[in-house]
């Protein structure tokens, strides 16, 4: 395959699918296109193309689709996001209503409307008098085949509680199949989320409670990101619920859509009351762009800001003896607000007292969980723990709140780099060089401890260049 066939190919597929291609999928997509070339008959890999693009190639493209999408899902991925439904969406929806409507779009091989409807089954008191429909769509006529059978591999059921297996799932011949009972609760449809500007989803993909959307955006340009969350926004219920991956949340930019905080985890709420950029940093009393990193309320600053002064002046010396004293003096006139926590929650990292660190960043969340600071600095405790997985976790919820918050692309970067995650670590690093020019010097040096955005941005361009 030719650049310029991969580059006529690479249009045709985001033109049909939406996916767009990448440069660094080049060899694998030669691989598959040659393959399909040869067990075709073809000669020439244009003549393919060509063929491609005629009303008789539909069930080419569906084994197309089978090649360039792979599927990774298992039963109950995401506990967190498990556990927002089951706490969190359920009781919202059903205290209102004696009906629920569900939308698993991208579903893969059906774990995840699977595991939803497992979930009502063992949340909702006398469920089969409820009105109950979840709807799995996809792209895959494969992957489809496979969520109808309702059998699976050991693989799908990673962390799954022993118990959940054995009341709905059934052996069968070394695999697991489905329960009927979970089974007749779900139905699948083929169907292509791609949305062009100003279209919506068909009439059958609206009024619904809740959709998840689960790790199917990353295939999509931010054109066609901006359409479908659109098309979301539409398809939902006034008071319905949107669930992304976590990677995805930053792509969120239609205001009908706000951001809830729920069991430790983030998803979008539709037509309530939006908190604004200015609403979420109010609370530190500065701007967006600079809270809640630089000033508090003018009542605070006045109060407090010899002994805030003192306490940074001490912090970036490393003397974290004498900046905790000066917090301490604050603390005792029960005036510290969140530039004071979150002072004293880095000067207690910087001491090792991780335990006390993590309360402290706990107690900025209770002031205003829509600031990222605190989740970058349990995210920062927990790589100090060398709990990866959580420190990651903690990072993408800061990401989620500022989508350029430089310097969770700056750690996770270096995280990747440390587990030798080598394509991982060389994105989060390019991410951190698009958004520190933008990002404020002040709030760079204080919570990385001193460093410059300079220096971090050569430690970016030498990470991508290892």
């Amino acid at each position: 395959m030719t650049k310029n066939e991969y580059k006529i190919f690479s249009e045709m597929v985001l033109q049909k699918l939406g996916i767009r291609l990448r440069q660094q999928e080049y060899a694998r997509t030669a691989r598959i296109v040659s393959e399909r070339v040869v067990k075709l008959g073809n000669q020439l890999i244009g003549t393919y193309i060509r063929f491609l693009d005629t009303p008789g190639s539909a069930d080419e493209w569906d084994i197309l689709i089978d090649f360039l999408t792979i599927p990774e899902t298992y039963f109950f991925r995401d506990q967190n996001q498990c556990m927002a439904f089951e706490k969190f969406i359920i009781p919202h929806i059903l205290n209102q209503k004696n009906r629920i409507r569900i939308w698993s779009a991208g579903c893969s091989t059906g774990e995840e409307p699977y595991t939803l409807a497992i979930i009502l089954s063992e949340t909702v008191k006398n469920l089969k008098y409820r009105d109950v429909q979840i709807i799995g769509t996809d792209i895959n006529p494969r992957c489809l085949k496979k969520a109808k059978k309702g059998i699976y591999e050991r693989h799908s059921f990673r962390g799954v509680r022993s118990d959940i297996i054995e009341k709905y799932f059934i052996k069968k011949s070394g695999r697991m199949k489905i329960d009927n009972s979970i089974r007749k609760m779900v139905e699948f449809k083929k169907f292509n989320i791609k949305l062009d500007k100003g279209e919506f989803f068909p009439l059958v993909y609206n009024n619904f409670d809740v959709i998840f959307c689960r790790n199917v955006l990353i295939y999509f340009e931010k054109p066609a990101i901006n359409n479908i969350t659109a098309g979301f926004s539409t398809s939902l219920n006034d008071s319905g619920y949107l669930v992304l991956g976590h990677s995805e949340t930053g792509h969120i930019s239609n205001r009908d859509l706000r951001r809830i905080r729920a069991n430790n985890t983030f998803i979008f709420g539709k037509n309530e009351k939006i908190e604004t950029e200015k609403n979420i940093y109010k609370v530190a009393g500065d701007s967006p762009e600079k809270a809640p990193f630089l000033k508090n309320k003018k009542t605070e600053e006045t109060k407090n800001n010899d002994h805030y002064n003192k306490a940074l002046l001490h912090y970036f010396k490393e003397e974290y003896e004498s900046a905790g004293v000066e917090i301490e003096s604050i603390e005792k006139k029960n005036s510290a607000g969140v530039k004071e926590l979150l002072l004293k929650s880095l000067v207690q990292v910087n001491s090792g007292e991780l335990e006390k660190a993590a309360v402290t960043a706990e107690k900025i969340k209770d002031i205003n969980e829509f600031l990222p600071a605190p989740y970058y600095v349990l995210g920062f405790i927990h790589e100090n723990r060398k709990k990866y997985h959580l420190a990651i976790a903690d990072y993408e919820r800061a990401l989620f709140i500022e989508p350029n918050f430089f310097l969770s692309y700056f750690r996770l970067g270096s995280l990747y780099m440390k587990e030798r995650k080598k394509k991982e670590s060389v994105r989060a690093f390019k991410n951190a060089l698009k958004t520190i020019k933008a990002e404020d010097e002040e709030k760079v040096k204080l919570l990385s401890g001193g460093f410059l955005k300079k220096s971090l941005e050569q430690i970016c361009r030498k990470g991508i260049h290892e």
